[in-house]
């Protein structure tokens, strides 16, 4: 499971990792950071969490303060290493600020998972809310200069409850393993709000795909 926007504090942290614990799942968060605006407003927040029968590693936290030096910032993704039998890749979720399009904070935050993707040297599949249109993305150059492609929900037009043609939460995956999603789809059931939850099913032998190849 991968959340954002959990506005969790780095004192508060320890007790939702305990919480997934007792439920046997191990999860790796990244706290919000403070507005400023307020003693207690906090901004964006990211995690993600697997069951504990799954492979699943977090990064070092040498590697993500080497990241947050390198940016002058403080981590804005939460991501771990996840095994397919015998097949690893990144497992990342992120936040971009909404309404500013690709400013600088936002320039920043996809820099930090540049640096992850490179220092790893592993491909990888990041799904969040990225606050910018498919289209958008591309114009950035963000997806062509991680060699990803972006991968919408199947079964919608807008990933926000209420809201026409928002397509706003994706996926941005190496695109020589586009082969791995079996499927993304909104969850038309889940209580979350304003964004729909997002389903991603992934083939567990990854080796055995077969993927038509154009001539």
């Amino acid at each position: 499971m991968a959340f954002v926007e959990i506005h969790k504090s780095e004192e508060s942290i320890n007790g939702l990792k305990d919480l997934f614990k007792q439920n046997s799942r191990r999860a790796d968060i990244n706290p919000s950071t403070f507005t400023g605006r307020s003693e207690e407003g906090t901004h964006g927040g990211e995690m993600i969490c697997a069951k504990s029968g799954i492979d699943f590693m977090p990064i070092s936290k040498t590697l993500l303060k080497q990241i947050e030096s390198e940016t002058g910032d403080h981590l804005h993704f939460a991501a771990g290493c996840l095994r397919l039998k015998g097949f690893s890749f990144l497992l990342i979720t992120s936040y971009l600020k909404c309404s500013v399009g690709m400013d600088e904070d936002n320039s920043i935050r996809m820099k930090q998972i540049s640096l992850l993707i490179q220092i790893t040297g592993l491909l990888f599949i990041c799904i969040g809310d990225f606050n910018l249109l498919p289209a958008e993305m591309y114009a950035t150059g963000w997806p062509q200069f991680l060699h990803g492609e972006i991968m919408t929900p199947a079964n919608t037009r807008t990933t926000l409850k209420h809201t026409s043609d928002r397509m706003i939460d994706f996926l941005i995956i190496s695109k020589s393993i586009i082969g791995v999603v079996k499927s993304l789809l909104v969850n038309l059931e889940a209580p979350t709000s304003p964004h729909f939850m997002l389903d991603l099913e992934l083939y567990g032998a990854p080796r055995t795909i077969v993927e038509p190849a154009s001539i």
